[in-house]
């Protein structure tokens, strides 16, 4: 009687939900079932976020509106979580991406992508980045998950099964329930978390992790001179750590210093502020590492310093954006004159150092 009580409010609820919080972007079919896209923004090359474990485009703070302000930035839910419908097919890491692909494909979202994945978003990315490498640009880990993690932190298998077993009867629902203080979009990810549906895709990602990561193993992300950016959370030894907290700390160092090797265009940098879910804690580390990728493709002439300059005016910081166009200006002397008309770089007309860079272009009139 008690299951069936549950299973009752299990239903109703996620009713009442799919209605209170609508998709914020596009149901794109993918092949007999929808996923959830949404693209904000314009510019290239488009950003796309892969979220972690249990999260998915709700998983990103502010971090999609702040990139939005300078190129195209495209948040998504894997199939089964948030918005997106359950696939038919299983987690395996390869049908995860095709997926994905086939929702960027289908969207009409224009290549290349830089892709930015957060945990086991990471570990799907690195593994795009090998089957779709001419459609990528670059790639941003964040506190990725790697190939190797499974020998020294085994998935939570039976947590897996205990959200299987009780995600239709509604127990995971009224043990995590939102309170009535909770902002908007607290009330709304708990719900999300809560449906039947994201609880079995989100337990089936964990079943397949250890065959993903097989596969991940004995086929590595390798970029070549793609522009890389590993960022890892806070590994500061606490009065309170144990010797098994130092031993897995260091492991999780020398596996992220792995994954910081897989390009010659890489960087590593620690969030020493950051838990685990660094664009949350340190929001501001994964713009700038966006930025980074973006002048990473500079470096590699897939970029002009002005494209470089926009993103700064966009982010209302003019003195990068004119050291951008000064070193277009003196490195390349390209042709710069879009700068007198394009929209963009409104902003800096009134800024002598604009009015002395077109004399030494010749444009002043």
């Amino acid at each position: 009687m008690l299951i069936g009580a549950g299973a009752i409010y299990q239903s109703v609820a996620t009713g009442q939900d799919a209605r209170k919080y609508p998709p914020p972007g596009k149901m794109v079919d993918v092949g007999g079932f929808k996923m959830h896209l949404n693209c904000t923004g314009e510019g290239s090359p488009t950003l796309v976020l892969d979220a972690g474990l249990h999260f998915g485009s709700f998983g990103w703070s502010n971090v999609p509106q702040e990139i939005a302000k300078f190129t195209r930035v495209c948040t998504f839910d894997r199939a089964g979580v948030g918005w997106s419908e359950a696939s038919p097919a299983g987690r395996g890491i390869n049908q995860v991406n095709k997926e994905l692909h086939d929702l960027l494909t289908n969207a009409g979202e224009q290549k290349p992508f830089i892709l930015a994945g957060h945990s086991i978003g990471g570990f799907y990315a690195q593994n795009y980045a090998n089957d779709y490498a001419d459609e990528v640009a670059g790639v941003v880990l964040i506190d990725a998950s790697h190939g190797e993690q499974i020998t020294s932190d085994p998935p939570p298998i039976k947590l897996a099964r205990y959200a299987k077993i009780t995600a239709p009867i509604g127990i995971f629902r009224l043990m995590s329930r939102a309170s009535p203080d909770d902002s908007h979009e607290i009330k709304e990810r708990k719900a999300l978390q809560s449906s039947t549906k994201h609880l079995y895709a989100t337990a089936d990602e964990i079943f397949a992790v250890e065959e993903n990561s097989r596969i991940l193993r004995e086929k590595p992300m390798q970029l070549n001179d793609k522009p890389l950016i590993v960022l890892t959370r806070s590994l500061k030894t606490q009065p309170d750590d144990t010797e098994e907290d130092l031993r897995a700390n260091e492991n999780w160092k020398e596996m992220q210093k792995n994954l910081a090797r897989r390009s010659t265009n890489s960087k590593h940098i620690f969030a020493e502020k950051a838990g685990h879910v660094i664009q949350r804690d340190e929001p501001e580390l994964v713009v700038n590492a966006i930025i980074r990728e973006l002048e990473g493709r500079y470096d590699m002439r897939e970029a002009l310093g002005r494209d470089i300059a926009g993103v700064y005016v966009a982010l209302g910081k003019n003195d990068q954006a004119f050291a951008w166009l000064e070193k277009d200006f003196q490195i390349r002397s390209g042709d710069l004159s879009t700068i007198t008309w394009y929209p963009t770089f409104d902003s800096l007309r009134n800024d002598p150092r604009y009015a002395d860079l077109l004399r030494r272009m010749n444009l002043l009139q």
